[in-house]
């Protein structure tokens, strides 16, 4: 399919494949060539779990359900990809600043957070100062005295841990 699972050789979901883009962003970055074969693959995965107008992406690829936090894990491996469709990346983006998507601590998710912050300081302009103004604030006011985050307040924390929390 062109993305990755937890499982090789299985099926392939956008979380995986997002870290699986992240990586091979790394590694460009660092003078390491990627087949073309590799890119063209996975941005045929990241097509196959998007919307029509490619703004908005689901987990996987029979899911018709397009969430925040894979739209905005997708998005930013578009831009990872050099993906030139600028309009759809800022429709999206848009999307994730909505009122329905704005962060907040009643309804906690770093791994959202963290995926939307990158991708908004990739973009820049109006759309980092709006985003960083919306969750600056949020995150200085809920970290603990020694420098970590709460996992029991964040929808994956349970899952994952204080480490977890603390990292993204």
């Amino acid at each position: 399919e062109g993305g990755r699972r937890y499982t090789p050789k299985i099926d392939s979901d956008t979380s995986v494949t997002g870290w699986k883009i992240a990586a091979f962003a790394a590694a460009q970055h660092g003078g390491i060539v990627l087949p073309k074969k590799s890119l063209d693959q996975v941005s045929r995965f990241l097509d196959s779990v998007a919307n029509a107008d490619k703004s908005r992406y689901s987990y996987l690829p029979s899911m018709d359900q397009h969430t925040p936090v894979m739209t905005a894990e997708a998005l930013m491996s578009r831009v990872h990809l050099k993906w030139s469709n600028r309009q759809a990346l800022l429709k999206g983006a848009d999307y994730l600043l909505s009122a329905q998507n704005q962060p907040s601590n009643a309804d906690r998710n770093v791994y959202f957070w963290f995926h939307t912050t990158s991708l908004m300081r990739s973009i820049g302009d109006k759309h980092w100062d709006r985003w960083n103004l919306l969750l600056r604030d949020l995150l200085l006011k809920s970290q603990e005295a020694d420098w970590s985050w709460p996992p029991d307040e964040d929808e994956w924390g349970p899952h994952a841990g204080r480490l977890f929390q603390t990292s993204l």
